[in-house]
């Protein structure tokens, strides 16, 4: 997927949160957007995503050659942040199920062999409330890298991780990212994007 964003602006009531931002991602590029808290990062992933609307400028989302309208953007993309919650009724069975409902798995993948990847295998009928912060972000940043998808969509993936799990997300990057296209949110925290190669710093207006 190759996007376009032209002069993108972002305000909520009277406040400005993003201003002027002119950013080419590329299909198969890794971007980091760095800045600090309250700089716009997330609102922009928001905008990449297609979740919420710039208030200024214009995004084009093209795939394959071909220009996609907003409301398909989705299809092909999968998004990994800490505001986005799961439904913490289900187990971790019942929610790789259900997100494979929406979403083809990478390579053929199944349910037993993504809690594998998770390395969740005593959790597996255990409902998501019993989960542990770290536990519940290990499965975000699963669920959204093993999808079968164009664009990944990152904000601050090493929230709640111990070091066992930082190893463990470079080393799913490293096994399913290939060919993928990412963009990573990060507050300057290195482990979280130091694989991407094109870096848009932001600051707060």
């Amino acid at each position: 997927m190759d996007i376009s964003l032209q002069n993108i602006g972002k305000k909520f009531r009277k406040n400005w949160v993003l201003k002027d931002i002119n950013l080419e991602i590329k299909k198969g590029s890794r971007t980091a957007v760095l800045g600090p808290n309250g700089s716009g990062k997330s609102t922009l992933l928001q905008i990449i995503s297609s979740m919420t609307l710039p208030t200024e400028g214009k995004i084009t989302h093209y795939r394959n050659g071909e220009k996609l309208e907003g409301d398909s953007v989705y299809k092909y993309i999968s998004y990994a942040a800490p505001y986005l919650e799961l439904l913490e009724t289900l187990t971790l069975m019942e929610s790789i199920d259900l997100h494979g409902k929406f979403k083809a798995w990478s390579g053929g993948l199944d349910t037993e062999r993504i809690i594998d990847l998770l390395e969740l295998n005593k959790q597996r009928n255990q409902q998501l409330t019993e989960f542990s912060s770290g536990m519940k972000q290990r499965l975000k940043l699963g669920l959204t890298l093993l999808s079968d998808v164009s664009l990944v969509l990152l904000d601050e993936p090493l929230t709640n991780l111990d070091e066992k799990g930082r190893l463990w997300y470079r080393d799913m990057i490293e096994e399913f990212g290939k060919e993928k296209t990412f963009v990573v949110c990060s507050n300057h925290q290195e482990e979280e994007y130091d694989f991407c190669e094109g870096m848009l710093s932001l600051q707060a207006i």
